[in-house]
């Protein structure tokens, strides 16, 4: 896969200068150029890439007609070149180096070298023989740029993060905490994989979307302690929290029932004390009157 060998600065310092010479680029298409570096940087300068048009979108702040007339413009001043594709293709992007010294063509029509010797003979055999074996390995999209990188013992290339596993660790992203908001966190999140695995970031992702967390740097921290215990499942060795045992709730016939129960005990407890005051329930005063026949 062929990349280019250039400096993101010496690139970004030679863009200014250039701009000296050539004021009248739109601002828009500044803009547009330093968000397709930014992706051109972040697939490792591959010579063709694949951004959507909802990603530069979201970069830029640029609506859709605004983003084709810049490329346009990119196009006309010689930094890019680009080539729209059909269906729901994304389009493919070339960056035109201005530090390279050497004639720069359109990739993506003709593959020549540049020309050092003034040519003497016109050309008179027209190319008859057309391409006859089409290109069979695709770009790849945007959400894999990151994914490839390295070689195995055969020479294939060698996948980082499998496709599939990180389609999972992205859909448990964006349902359980936000949907991924720009380019630099997806990376981030790449970078998590990488370095934990999916199954550790999964996990993650669950704890923080029990504590409502909604921030990648939630995951990031759980990870980071998770990693200082050196286990290789620390999710499996937290203790479980002991159930909450509820006192069963009596209805509240039951709870009349009961109050009017110690209620009539301690009618009667009292009762029984008045009783023993009253020495025995007889009245002095109503004795002696029946005794002697005399009314008090």
């Amino acid at each position: 896969m062929e990349r280019l060998n250039i400096s993101y600065i010496e690139e970004v310092n030679a863009f200014h200068t250039w701009l000296l010479t050539n004021p009248t680029l739109s601002s828009s298409a500044r803009l547009l150029w330093f968000s397709l570096m930014h992706y051109c940087n972040s697939c490792g300068w591959k010579a063709a890439f694949n951004v959507p048009l909802s990603a530069l979108e979201a970069d830029t702040g640029l609506k859709k007609d605004a983003i084709k007339r810049a490329r346009n413009a990119l196009q006309q001043a010689g930094l890019i070149d680009f080539q729209s594709r059909q269906g729901r293709q994304s389009t493919l992007y070339k960056i035109i180096p201005l530090t390279a010294q050497k004639t720069q063509l359109n990739y993506f029509t003709a593959q020549k070298t540049p020309q050092t010797a003034p040519q003497t003979a016109p050309q008179t055999a027209p190319q008859t023989a057309p391409q006859t074996a089409p290109q069979t390995a695709p770009i790849p999209r945007l959400e894999e740029t990151r994914l490839e990188e390295g070689e195995d013992e055969g020479g294939r290339a060698r996948a980082r993060v499998a496709p599939e596993t990180w389609s999972a660790v992205l859909t448990a992203y964006q349902n359980n905490i936000h949907p991924v908001a720009s380019p630099i966190e997806r990376d981030r999140l790449v970078d998590l994989v990488e370095a934990y695995g999916a199954e550790w970031v999964l996990e993650a992702v669950k704890v923080a979307a029990l504590a409502r967390a909604s921030t990648i740097r939630y995951v990031e921290a759980v990870l980071r302690r998770w990693s200082s215990t050196g286990q290789p499942r620390p999710w499996e060795d937290r203790p479980e929290p002991p159930p909450r045992v509820r006192a069963p709730r009596n209805s509240k016939k039951e709870a009349i029932d009961v109050v009017n129960r110690l209620m009539a005990e301690y009618q009667a407890q009292e009762g029984e004390e008045k009783d023993d005051n009253d020495n025995g329930g007889i009245d002095p005063a109503t004795d002696w009157s029946f005794a002697t026949g005399v009314q008090k």
